[in-house]
């Protein structure tokens, strides 16, 4: 069978419009002579090899796609329903990239991808049943080098498996956009086997935390085994870690970017805690509700934005010395603030804010509060005139207040 072209009002070169499948499939080899769409609005199968002679194949229609043979010099463009590969090579192996702009793309058994996986949207759902078949490994056994780079679409590692960057090799998984779903991220898995794992978190949601409801910070978030080395990079073009739930980020990490180009951590209403030290030129921000804890020996340069929720320093260099802690405000005094259930020192720490154009002079914006006592208040201040620190005291909390005063006229 020879295909080209997207055939009748761009439906496809190939259709299946019954309302039956089509399970025994093509038997023969099925040769492009030019880009071609199949459309899938019933199920088709392939049951003889494919000869793409560097053409593109594109799957359209929401049914299934099914390959159980060989596809050969040809990329693959996917854009509805669910393309389902039997075969190592169904995916082309390593000559051509794999594109997924909408649909999903499964496997009925345990296949190894070789080849570039482009998620510009749709759904990547492993459903691995054992360690060795975990959903996704980069850089694994022998000393292989892999690279993920996800910039759209959705990825979720299922049955709370690891998204593993290297095991024995070199992994890359370069996050610019799109949305992960992982209990844990584990950047080198097998120590002393000359790994090397990579996670760079630039653009796209991160989310940490077990699917299935294990609440365990041990084992959720971003981790390595003892000794492995590794890079972490967070922030540059944005790129948000969000708590599934409660979730440990054991690592070291450089920071890039500030402001919105820097890294967001969304505990969600649950509890991010960040034990690594981080450090780099970029900064911070914490949004949405629940909890962030730093409590690593942090020498980032950026500033730290507390828009929403709560911050803890965990330890007294979890926020960098005279470094900037611009808090957002709102209406309601909902906005971003420091919090210790204990004593809490605010000494080393410049006060500002993060939207000042939202000033309301009329208004009093919470930006810390404690259980225990205020041991120190902040050392510095970038905060535009006429506001200024109140330590109030028998409420526990500090707050950002403007000075008023009384004006006279002269006649």
């Amino acid at each position: 069978m020879a295909l080209a072209g997207a055939g009748v009002d761009g439906q496809g070169a190939l259709i299946n419009t019954g309302t039956g499948c089509m399970n025994s499939g093509f038997s023969g080899t099925t040769t492009l002579l030019g880009d071609t769409t199949i459309g899938c609005f019933s199920r088709i199968d392939f049951r003889g090899n494919v000869a793409g002679g560097g053409h593109t194949l594109t799957k359209i229609g929401g049914s299934e796609l099914a390959v159980g043979v060989q596809v050969h010099n040809c990329p693959i463009v996917i854009n509805a329903g669910n393309y389902t590969y039997m075969n190592a090579l169904a995916l082309g192996g390593a000559d051509f990239d794999t594109t997924l702009n909408g649909g999903a793309l499964r496997s009925y058994s345990t296949q190894t991808v070789t080849e570039h996986l482009i998620c510009n949207g749709g759904i990547v759902r492993t459903t691995g049943t054992t360690a060795e078949g975990n959903g996704v490994r980069l850089g694994h056994y022998p000393q292989t080098r892999s690279f993920y780079n996800m910039m759209g679409g959705t990825l979720i590692v299922g049955q709370d498996y690891d998204l593993g960057c290297a095991t024995d090799g070199i992994g890359w998984f370069n996050m610019t956009g799109g949305e992960v779903f992982a209990k844990r991220v584990m950047l080198n898995e097998r120590t002393g086997g000359g790994g090397y794992g990579r996670l760079t978190v630039a653009g796209g949601t991160l989310n940490l935390g077990s699917l299935t409801g294990s609440d365990l910070a041990i084992s959720n978030g971003i981790a390595v085994d003892a000794g492995g080395p590794y890079l972490v990079e967070l922030g540059g073009a944005g790129g948000t870690i969000r708590a599934v739930t409660n979730v440990t980020v054991f690592l070291d990490a450089a920071l890039n970017g500030v402001g919105a180009e820097a890294i967001h951590f969304d505990p969600a209403g649950w509890e991010i805690t960040v034990s690594g030290n981080l450090s780099g030129d970029g900064g911070l921000n914490k949004t949405g509700a629940g909890t962030l804890t730093l409590s690593g020996n942090n020498t980032y340069a950026g500033p730290t934005r507390v828009l929403q929720g709560r911050l803890v320093r965990g330890a007294y260099a979890a926020l960098p010395d005279m470094g900037e802690v611009l808090f957002g405000v709102t209406p309601d005094d909902a906005g971003g603030r420091l919090h210790a259930d204990g004593d809490l020192a605010l000494e080393g720490l410049v006060v500002g804010v993060a939207n000042p154009e939202a000033l309301d002079k009329s208004k009093h914006y919470t930006i810390a509060t404690w259980g225990g006592g205020l041991i120190s208040g902040f050392s510095g201040s970038v905060l535009p005139a006429p506001w200024f620190v109140y330590y109030d005291w028998p409420n526990k909390r500090a707050q950002l207040r403007a000075e008023t005063g009384t004006m006279l006229w002269l006649r």
